[in-house]
């Protein structure tokens, strides 16, 4: 019985990179085909579930990284019909896949049952530079880069980039204004110990509503400002689990993944990032960036704490007072 792997992920983005990546690892470790599924996913239009989004605005350098379309048409069977009608199950256990990526184990050890590898949950096991490898030759369609380019154009210039992230969930008890406050306050501190980054314009990346108004608040009128078009509404979690953009009901989904490939293409150009560590939509831009000889990557800690309306204050005063610091560095 001939196997293959597909890989189905329903989530952010960035971590719908990461997974294929890992996927693609085990594929060439194993030498099984690898078939994608992106199909009704978080940025699906509702009305067209079946678009594959692998294959039509994300690809992959390697051609042996199909869509899951090419798999109906080489495949046959009670497996390929549950696969077209996104009837997926799997008793697949992720450390054995990390077993085998780490050369501990082989594929006959995987436990596959029936001909197909279902790889649907995080395998976070590739070192940096690994990951990093395999992201560089993941590109979108010619389309998508056109909004990136304005965007950049409108820039004109070296900058840096901060990304924020909003998180998937794991933060849902952090969704007030001054929840943000801790961690943005650790974020600044990191910035400003980096002088030759003082004076740049900033490009800030987040799909946070609050914390795009606290760093309006705290850089004001001292520092170039760009930021992502699109935002959840107020005191929610990250934009790809929401009905909402931009605090409109019947959002276009299909925009805010097009706004996530602008975030990822223009921070791709920074000449430093800032990020959250955790972050997987951070990944794909640094293995960019970081090509260039002058690209820094910066990581700040990501410990939110709950905040009082006094402390929040306090914190939001220190972070001014970095900022200011701009000035005075010259």
């Amino acid at each position: 019985m001939k196997k293959f792997i597909v890989c189905r992920r329903v989530s952010g983005f960035g971590d719908m990179l990461s997974q294929l990546c890992h996927a693609i690892a085990l594929s060439k470790t194993t030498g099984l085909p690898l078939y994608v599924d992106w199909r009704n996913i978080l940025y699906s239009d509702k009305n067209s579930p079946h678009e594959n989004f692998f294959g039509k605005y994300v690809y992959y350098r390697d051609p042996s990284v199909k869509p899951v379309e090419v798999l109906f048409s080489e495949f046959s069977g009670e497996t390929v019909d549950r696969i077209k009608s996104f009837d997926y199950c799997s008793n697949l256990n992720k450390v054995q896949v990390r077993d085998v990526l780490e050369g501990d184990s082989t594929v006959n050890d995987l436990g596959i049952e029936g001909e197909c590898l279902l790889i649907t949950q995080p395998i976070p096991c590739l070192h940096k530079e690994e990951l990093y490898k395999l992201l560089r030759d993941v590109y979108f369609s010619s389309d998508m880069y056109s909004e990136a380019n304005r965007v950049l154009d409108l820039i004109g210039e070296k900058f840096i980039a901060i990304h924020y992230r909003h998180g998937n969930g794991e933060f849902s008890d952090f969704k007030s204004y001054s929840d943000h406050f801790s961690e943005i306050e650790s974020l600044l501190k990191i910035y400003q110990a980096n002088i030759e980054d003082l004076h740049l314009p900033i490009y800030i990346s987040t799909d946070s509503l609050e914390a795009d108004l606290i760093f309006k608040e705290v850089f004001g009128s001292s520092a170039r400002l760009y930021f992502s078009e699109k935002l959840a509404p107020p005191n929610s979690g990250a934009i790809h689990y929401s009905s909402l953009v931009n605090g409109e009901s019947g959002g276009n989904m299909f925009d805010v993944f097009l706004s996530t490939i602008t975030d990822m293409l223009v921070i791709a150009n920074a000449k430093s990032i800032y990020r959250d560590s955790r972050s997987s939509f951070s990944n794909y831009s640094c293995a960019l960036a970081s090509q260039v000889e002058v690209f820094s990557e910066h990581h700040y800690p990501t410990k939110r704490r709950k905040a009082s309306r006094l402390a929040s204050h306090k914190i939001i005063k220190e972070a001014r007072r970095i900022v200011g610091s701009r000035s005075d560095r010259g």
